[in-house]
């Protein structure tokens, strides 16, 4: 059996227990959350879930640490570098909520120390799993201009950091995974704006590549329905892949009989499960010992440090 902790019990703490649950060389050992209540809460869920419930838990994820082989961080994401240096150091596999780290110096000191301790790391980076994108993928070859667009509503959490980290870095990760290691930046322009938090709640990043690829995204943490959708225009294709409703469309410029003609592919996959499929494939990484490759992570750590560095934003939103 594989020890888990799961440090952090908020609202993806609480979907890795549900997705662990299921797997049944798993075993959750050990819980951690600074709220008592949200502790208390986790064991009844568990205890739904036919898990035993007397798990060993405690406010501090240091004394978590002996009780499991593996720890799950889902906890904000300015506490990541910290609770990562310490798992790492503790020789315990990790699993981190994105982002890696939200500095890119951060980032680069645990890709060395996981390499240095012989553990494995793996971001949260959910799209990477979701069967529309890794269809979409394979239809990817030289992307000249990628719209992606992220809106959600508020959500009351991940505050602590603005949009292009909380949300931004989903579809700057999904750009860096179609240019197949040519996300080498060359200029960036960022606008956002403060609305509800004290930070930049919605975003808009121009992003131009060495490739000649340019990718215009939009991130939102305030509008009134959720929207994700990411349009893939190159040569002879264009690729419109909706995360959301896990939809893509793939129109493809074909010759048929001396003529031109448009071949269209759409296909769905209503019952797929993204989260499930990404801690499925950490805890099978972790059982192979098969490292996980963290050099796109921090290439999207990068580059979203680049935009917020090139943010042009109004000192105070409509409501501060």
């Amino acid at each position: 059996m594989i020890r888990v902790g799961i440090i952090g019990l908020g609202f993806a703490g609480k979907i890795h227990i549900e997705k662990l649950s299921d797997i049944p060389y798993v075993c959750i050992n050990a819980l951690c959350d600074i709220d008592s209540e949200k502790i208390e809460i986790a064991k009844d869920f568990l205890s739904k879930l036919g898990a035993k419930r007397n798990v060993f838990s405690s406010r501090d994820f240091t004394e978590i640490m002996p009780h499991c082989d593996v720890v799950f961080i889902a906890t904000p994401a300015k506490t990541h570098y910290h609770i990562l240096k310490e798992a790492i150091e503790a020789r315990k596999h990790v699993f981190v909520e994105k982002p890696l780290t939200t500095k890119y110096k951060e980032g680069e000191e645990i890709f060395n120390l996981a390499q240095e301790k012989g553990v494995v790391v793996q971001v949260g980076h959910v799209e990477r799993f979701n069967d529309a994108f890794i269809f979409g993928k394979q239809y990817v070859s030289l992307p000249g201009y990628i719209k992606g667009e992220r809106l959600s509503q508020f959500p009351g959490r991940g505050t602590d950091i603005d949009v292009i980290f909380d949300l931004m870095i989903h579809d700057i990760d999904a750009v860096v995974g179609f240019l197949n290691g040519n996300a080498v930046v060359d200029s960036v322009e960022t606008m956002g704006i403060p609305v509800i938090t004290d930070k930049p709640d919605i975003a808009m990043a121009r992003i131009r590549f060495s490739s000649g690829c340019i990718a215009d995204l939009t991130a939102s943490r305030v509008s009134y329905r959720k929207f994700r959708k990411m349009r893939i225009f190159q040569p002879g294709v264009y690729i419109s892949i909706d995360f959301l409703e896990r939809r893509v469309e793939i129109y493809r410029k074909e010759r048929e009989n001396g003529k031109f003609e448009i071949k269209a592919t759409i296909k769905s996959f209503e019952n797929s499960d993204p989260m499930k499929m990404e801690v499925t494939s950490f805890i099978s990484s972790v059982v192979e010992g098969k490292p996980f490759d963290l050099s796109e992570a921090m290439k999207s750590v990068f580059i979203a440090e680049k935009v917020r560095e090139s943010l042009f934003f109004m000192p105070e939103g409509p409501m501060g």
